[in-house]
């Protein structure tokens, strides 16, 4: 009895390193890094779109618009019914952004309670729920962080059907594609575009790792059972022994 015991324990800290390998911890790096970065693009501070021209730069965020004249001269201006579509644009983006968040973190606590579970009763590790959640929670957070980043691709054709009823407009930026250049003038995406385009690349191989690494749900359970009654047959000689003289009777 004393010998089954310290081989489920032993066999409960190989199974805590399973989760250990290098994939595994790429896995849970990418995770940790994009949920860092979704965290930079749905802040207060970080714009999405900018415009700069001689001296003039103008950032725009989801509820806000910066201008900065040189050095000294700024001003903030607050969304308007004139600015109504290119506000609905950034604030689908943060939407989506902070969906995507949201599911990262789910999926890290469940991570962590693999890791933890692994120490102590192996069931929390062999459960199947777990396993299939952390395998495809992953596509959902990425689907989400896509799908920010594609919303912003429209803000030229936003603002420039906000342009209709303003008479301050920079006509390069929806005359233009969504990066572009021309005569010292530049428009293109801010801070939080770039960040929330790497956090879903992160996501995105994440996605790829983690219907890698937990592939073999049901081979594994199934191995796990295999093995628990190949040692309860070693460990119960008589109980073997009265399976098969009832085979044999059977056969008589």
């Amino acid at each position: 009895m004393e010998t089954k015991e310290k081989k489920n324990k032993k066999d409960v800290y190989i199974d805590h390193f399973k989760y250990l390998n290098i994939t595994h911890i790429i896995f849970f790096s990418l995770l940790v890094l994009s949920w860092i970065l979704l965290i930079v693009t749905f802040s207060g501070t970080t714009f999405w779109y900018k415009y700069e021209d001689n001296g003039i730069k103008v950032q725009w965020r989801f509820n806000e618009v910066r201008i900065d004249v040189g050095s000294d001269n700024k001003y903030i201006a607050t969304y308007t019914k004139y600015g109504s579509h290119e506000a609905s644009i950034f604030k689908a983006c943060i939407s989506f952004t902070i969906l995507s968040f949201v599911v990262v973190n789910v999926l890290l606590i469940l991570i962590l309670i693999q890791i933890i579970g692994a120490t102590g009763e192996q069931k929390y590790i062999d459960s199947q729920i777990l396993k299939k959640s952390i395998r495809f929670i992953p596509i959902i957070s990425f689907f989400f962080a896509f799908l920010s980043i594609l919303i912003c691709l429209g803000f030229n054709k936003a603002y420039e059907k906000d342009c209709e009823k303003s008479t301050t407009c920079y006509q390069s930026i929806f005359n233009g594609g969504f990066i572009g250049s021309s005569n010292g003038k530049y428009w293109g995406p801010g801070v939080g575009w770039i960040t929330s385009l790497i956090a879903t690349i992160f996501l995105f191989f994440a996605s790829i790792l983690a219907v890698i690494n937990y592939r073999n749900i049901n081979n594994d359970n199934n191995s796990n059972y295999n093995n628990n009654n190949n040692d309860e047959n070693r460990n119960n000689p008589q109980k073997k022994n009265y399976y098969e003289d009832g085979a044999n009777d059977i056969q008589a």
